[in-house]
């Protein structure tokens, strides 16, 4: 059962209490992530918390029920209101319709009032929820989206995530110009000193593939950094054709452009599943390529004479390495490094084929380093560790390299990952300890000067300093605050509104709820 979060405001205690434990509020699909009792604190948790729903009185101090309705609204804020009150005046009802209020209680409001009225409030949050994908909706999105559906798509052949049959139908419901009968994969890697945009690198394939469109179809899929061609053949193309073509039309390229091309061609399969295998194989071409340098285009066949049948690789497993490696510990990523060299022993039956898998797992490895931009400080892919790869002839060895690079790897990921959200923790307490000052400071605003969500947000400063939001800023402003009423003369009403309080009886309010004295009392101690 989805749980929607509740915030309940009354500044009299007993109701509060009574509200807060007088009902099961799990059992109705709510949670209470917050209780006050005065308006302003209320709307402050609201914001930070990210309630869905608030319950509050209408007769608060510094700011009531109804100024915090109108807040809400102002600022958009997708929150149910309801309010209760003692009052039962036209004029509060209608300010409560004119502000978008949910529901207007009078008081004394029974248990059993809340629970009927939180039912049928879950059920208009649930209700909204599948509102906001109605179906037209849904058509637009997906008219938008049909680019990048059809790349999913392509994606999910290539990867072995589909079935013949689906495979078939989406082929045909996205229009997909791979007829066959029969087809393979044709898997690039562009180099270039300058960097590759998007639009070049689209540019270069098309210029690529210009002789090979008249002889066959295909359908580019650049969801991966190495663009993949699943090439469609009626039966009468030749390998050597296509090969040929490429060989020219890389050559053009590199006189247009300093950059150069190199691709890996997968074995030809007569069934659509094979797409995914032939996908593997130009994996293993592609690498041998770049590898060796011998020539920019090579065909599996050239590489591998064991037919394909007799071994397939397992992208599965090095996603899983990959999983590991990311989110697990040393233990985890051994045992999966541990778990790829056993199914190695069940298929491979040359030490070349260990080797060959082994400089696919590196560099799948080495992608992952790139993606968390970690490249400069431990290079995977490099000549040495090809190198190193190529040159072991123990198996056994081999397990224990990968086995290495890979824990070398997962300690570097998570101390970025640490060092990321620490550094994001810092730049939000500093950008409070700039801007405390500002009535306005919120959540939002150090999400939108972070560029990162409110949850993430409120996790990873909560995890840095061990309190929240708004206990740090009541912190800051407080601490500042006492500064000024000991060094200075300044009014208190006037040291208030200097650390961010606008309201001087909400200052005082907060200054007593963290000393114990109001600000008067504490300025005459101290100086005594």
């Amino acid at each position: 059962m989805k749980k929607f979060k509740v915030v309940l405001a009354d500044d009299e205690p007993q109701i509060l209490r009574g509200m807060k434990d007088g009902v099961d509020w799990l059992k109705l699909g709510f949670e209470i992530v917050g209780a006050c009792d005065n308006g302003q604190e209320a709307l402050e948790q609201v914001k930070a918390l990210q309630a869905d729903v608030l319950i509050s009185d209408i007769k608060m101090p510094f700011m009531d029920g109804l100024e915090a309705a109108k807040a809400i609204a102002q600022d958009y804020l997708d929150v149910k209101v309801v309010l209760i009150s003692g009052f039962d005046e036209f004029e509060y009802a209608q300010k409560a319709i004119s502000y978008g209020v949910s529901e207007y209680l009078l008081k004394p409001v029974t248990g059993n009032q809340i629970e009927e009225l939180m039912a049928k409030i879950y059920h208009e949050l649930i209700e909204a929820q599948k509102e906001a994908l109605n179906q037209q909706r849904l058509e637009e999105i997906y008219q938008q989206s049909f680019p990048i559906l059809k790349q999913k798509v392509l994606k999910d052949i290539l990867k072995d995530r589909i079935d013949f049959n689906e495979a078939l139908n989406l082929a045909s419901k996205y229009d997909l110009k791979i007829p066959g009968p029969l087809y393979c994969v044709l898997e690039l890697q562009l180099e270039s000193e300058v960097g590759i945009t998007q639009v070049d690198q689209m540019a270069i394939i098309a210029t690529l593939m210009k002789d090979i469109n008249l002889i066959c179809s295909y359908e580019i899929c650049d969801f991966f950094e190495r663009p993949a061609i699943i090439i469609s053949l009626s039966g009468k193309e030749r390998i050597g054709n296509i090969l040929k073509y490429l060989i020219h039309g890389g050559a053009r390229i590199g006189k247009i452009a300093d950059i150069q091309v190199f691709g890996g061609i997968g074995h030809i399969y007569d069934r659509i599943e094979g797409i995914s295998q032939s996908y593997r194989d130009s994996n293993r071409a592609l690498d041998y390529s770049l590898v060796t340098k011998d020539c920019n285009f090579m065909y599996i066949n050239d590489i591998e004479k064991i037919k394909p049948s007799h071994f397939a690789y397992d992208s599965r497993q090095i996603q899983n390495l990959l999983q590991s490696i990311k989110t697990g510990d040393a233990k985890i990523v051994k045992m999966e490094v541990r778990c790829i060299f056993d199914h190695l022993q069940s298929n491979c039956q040359t030490l070349s084929q260990y080797q060959n898998y082994s400089l696919k797992v590196a560099y799948a490895i080495d992608k992952a380093v790139n993606d968390f931009q970690l490249a400069e400080a431990l290079p995977i892919f490099t000549p040495e560790n090809i190198q190193a790869i190529v040159a072991t002839t123990a198996k056994g060895a081999l397990e224990e390299l990968l086995a290495g690079l890979c824990c070398e790897v997962q300690v570097l990921i998570k101390q970025k990952l640490t060092d990321t959200n620490k550094l994001l923790a810092i730049q939000a307490k500093e950008y409070i300890d700039d801007n405390y000052q500002r009535p306005s400071l919120d959540v939002e605003d150090i999400c939108e000067f972070l560029n990162i969500s409110p949850s993430h947000f409120s996790n990873i400063f909560k995890k840095e300093f061990g309190i929240n939001f708004i206990h740090y800023l009541s912190e800051k402003r407080i601490g500042a605050a006492k500064e000024l009423l000991v060094a200075t003369d300044v009014k208190t009403r006037e040291i208030g509104r200097l650390v961010g309080y606008q309201e001087p009886n909400y200052f005082s309010y907060v200054f007593k709820k963290w000393t114990g004295e109001s600000p008067i009392m504490y300025r005459k101690r101290v100086r005594q």
